[in-house]
């Protein structure tokens, strides 16, 4: 019986584009970020115990000077120097972020490696210090400017005296409850002179970034200066940052980042969103992923089991799941690791599956070692199409990988309209390497199987998949990976015999409603932001 037919697991996108060209100055694969529901309370107090399990982003890089990122010629850096300033290396100033959200806050915690803590001018940010931008979804209109710093310097005995923080100008800009001040802001910031970091822990209320509620698929613009000075060379003397170049050098929207807020469900935290890149050479159709290099790797995501105790936080995070009798012994037993690229035309899904037994004796589309797709709308609420593809045979047969052995029965399930009149049809290669172990699936979906009329720069669709196993002593649909199940599923009786495989409906369970953990994952075709080039915004003077 097939239980299941598409687990369904969420990626985490960064940035797709368009070859040879950037959106914005922020570093390829950088510029998306799904922040999660928090795992527990966030106490504002400096430190990030309760931050546990949340994702982290370390070090993004940027193009300098600004703009050069989307003409592909500038120098990608940890660091920008200003005014004088030095940067040593990471000792000298590195980053990581976190965020998360619950039902009213999002909360961002920053640990800032620094070998010298320096604001003597106890400035909102001409010295140690964070600047945040908030943007709007589109990255066209700012929402916000606020300001954190612990002023103060290394050799001051008071250093972390909640009496340091700095007060003045932390709220520069922001919506009207921000000028009647029922949704400020809050911060804690800690400086640990012995291990050189230092900790901030911010509160911003739904209010403070311009929206109504927080909730999955929720969006919104972030722009990040961490400032850097040094004791030979005090105040604002260069920064890092994700997305710095929203903030300095002029006010930029279009620079900041897209954060995510991440649905509640079974997916591993910070695989809700991946982005597809734009394929570095044509896509050839022939199982050999030579010509994919350079694309990034999605290698391995878990998901929580039993379904549904992902959101409880009840689940055990897993590889795979065993099913009527199957067994997982190990990473040689079955993992994946996932590419996908885009063109004009078409998307590409390139699987390298290791698995130490190709069992599919059923020569079926799903019940034996197969993958399964499902598309969905980018809302996630909808499905658009079923897609499903197996090499029929087990480990044993000399002729494998004859593309006869290619399953076509049920390789379509479902579709949009093209799909039925075979104008859109979907293709695939299979190879199976008895001596390596890995089964590679190249597959082309037209954008019209996708539901799409274009694909370009900033498409987004759901994408949903289960990487069925079996073995030899265990055939058929025995588990899967790297995602959850959809739905259960009944046979039918029908013309072709009693409980005939071929033959199923889908039937909701209620405590799953769609658009939930029914349609995850979200494919992003980053989208460019409009932006107008203000050849003044890098004068040295308009740096704040």
């Amino acid at each position: 019986m097939n239980p299941n037919r598409i687990p369904l697991w969420l990626l985490w996108a960064a940035c797709l584009v368009p070859i040879g060209s950037q959106a914005n100055d922020i570093e390829p694969g950088k510029e998306y970020y799904s922040a999660i529901h928090t795992p527990r309370p966030i106490v504002l107090d400096g430190d990030l115990n309760e931050w546990s399990g949340v994702p982290v982003l370390a070090d993004p890089k940027f193009y300098i000077p600004k703009g050069s990122g989307p003409s592909g010629t500038g120098t990608l850096v940890l660091f920008e120097e200003y005014a004088g300033g030095t940067w040593t290396g990471p000792d000298d100033q590195t980053s990581a972020v976190q965020i998360a959200y619950d039902a009213d806050n999002v909360y961002f915690g920053f640990v800032v490696t620094d070998d010298y803590h320096e604001n003597a001018a106890r400035s909102a940010w001409n010295g140690d210090s964070i600047q945040l931008m908030i943007a709007n979804a589109d990255r066209t209109q700012q929402v916000a400017l606020y300001n954190y710093a612990l002023g103060g310097v290394e050799e001051d005995p008071d250093l972390n005296n909640p009496a340091n923080l700095v007060e003045a100008v932390r709220h520069e800009a922001g919506p009207p409850c921000i000028t009647d001040g029922s949704c400020l802001t809050d911060v804690a910031i800690k400086r640990n002179t012995t291990t050189k970091k230092t900790t901030y822990e911010i509160r911003l209320p739904k209010a403070a970034l311009g929206l109504a509620e927080l909730k999955g698929g929720v969006k919104f613009g972030l722009g990040m200066a961490i400032n850097d000075g040094d004791k030979d060379t005090p105040g604002q003397r260069g920064w890092g940052g994700l997305g710095a170049h929203a903030i300095v050098f002029g006010k930029t929207p279009g620079e900041t980042a897209l954060i995510t807020l991440a649905r509640k469900n079974d997916i591993e935290p910070g695989k809700e969103v991946y982005t597809a890149n734009p394929a570095p050479k044509p896509i050839v159709l022939d199982g050999n992923l030579s010509e994919w290099s350079g694309v990034p790797v999605l290698a391995d995501p878990k998901f929580y089991i039993p379904k549904g105790s992902g959101p409880a936080g009840t689940g055990t995070l897993v590889l795979f799941e065993e099913y009527a009798g199957g067994t997982w012994t190990g990473p040689d037993d079955q993992t994946s690791a996932v590419q996908i690229v885009y063109d004009a035309e078409n998307v590409y899904f390139g699987f390298v599956v290791t698995d130490d037994y190709h069992e599919n004796a059923a020569r079926s589309a799903w019940n034996g070692d197969s993958i399964q797709l499902m598309i969905a709308n980018a809302a996630q609420d909808q499905q658009v199409a079923l897609y499903n593809y197996a090499l029929g045979g087990v480990e044993d047969d000399p002729d494998l990988n004859n593309p006869a052995n290619l399953v076509e029965a049920v390789r379509h399930e479902a579709g949009p309209p093209c799909i039925t009149d075979q104008t859109c049809l979907t293709d695939v290669a299979i190879t199976r390497n008895t001596t390596t172990k890995k089964t590679t699936y190249e597959i082309r979906l037209p954008k019209a199987a996708l539901g799409l009329s274009t694909l370009n720069y900033g498409t987004q669709f759901g994408l949903g998949m289960a990487i069925n196993d079996g073995d030899q002593d265990t055939p058929g649909q025995r588990g899967w990976g790297p995602g959850r199940p959809l739905d259960r599923l009944r046979q039918v009786p029908g013309r072709d015999g009693p409980g005939d495989p071929r033959r199923w409906w889908y039937r909701r369970r209620p405590h799953l409603p769609l658009g939930r953990e029914s349609v995850a994952r979200r494919l992003l075709l980053p989208g460019q932001q409009p932006r107008t080039l203000d050849l003044r915004s890098h004068h040295r003077e308009a740096v704040h």
